[in-house]
Order: structure tokens, then C-alpha cells, then sequence
């Protein structure tokens, strides 16, 4: 078996700028301030943020939309978008679980999943 070398990034624009600023980048002072996870996450998140809502100037969200739910319905919400549900992957983790597989035989039984 023969494996020939093919490199891949050579005369590719978009690519040779990439490695070109990567260079560059790694010569520059390294900072040395260690950021804790959630400090970085929120940064990330703020940047993100804001990025999409000067995308999305037509889309408005009201915060109090969540809180005219029945308390039940808020907890399903928070439960589903954190994974912390009751459904076979997080039972699995949890150790209450045998599979975390969905009775359809597909995949993990998430909520995206069920989505």
C-alpha cells in the first residue's frame, strides 16, 4: 500500500492567508493572565451576543415571555435546555439508566433529539 503526499493547502487563497496569520500571530507576546472558564465563557457568549442582535434588528424577545408560564412548563424549558431532563441520556449518566439509547434505536434520547 502506497500512501503519495498531496498538500492540500498550497495555492488555496483562503488557506494561505490562514497560515500566514497564524504565523504571525504565534510570534506576538503570549499573554500571561490565566482567565477561569466561566470569565472566557462569558465573554464569549457577550460577543455573540451582540453580534446577533446586529443581525437580527427585526427580532424582538420579550424576557417576561417565560415568566406568564405555569412554573411546571419554566421548569420543563430549563430542564430541557440543560440536559438535567428526565430522559434516558441523562438517566444513563445519573446511573438510573441501563442505555442512554432512544427507543427508536437512532441515537442518545436527548432532548435535541426528541426536537
Amino acid at each position: 500500500m502506497e500512501f503519495p503526499w498531496i498538500p492540500s493547502h498550497c495555492g488555496i487563497p483562503g488557506n494561505e492567508r490562514a497560515e500566514r496569520l497564524a504565523k504571525e500571530g504565534s510570534k506576538q507576546d503570549q499573554t500571561t493572565e490565566s482567565f477561569f472558564y466561566q470569565e472566557v465563557k462569558s465573554v464569549i457568549k457577550a460577543i455573540y451576543s451582540e453580534r446577533w442582535k446586529a443581525e437580527n434588528t427585526n427580532y424582538s424577545f420579550k424576557r417576561d415571555m417565560m415568566h406568564q408560564l405555569p412554573r411546571k412548563e419554566q421548569c420543563t424549558i430549563f430542564r430541557l435546555g440543560d440536559g438535567q431532563c428526565q430522559l434516558r441520556a441523562h438517566q444513563y449518566r445519573m446511573g438510573t439508566s441501563q442505555t442512554p439509547m432512544c427507543e427508536c434505536g437512532t441515537s442518545r434520547q436527548t432532548a435535541n433529539h426528541l426536537l
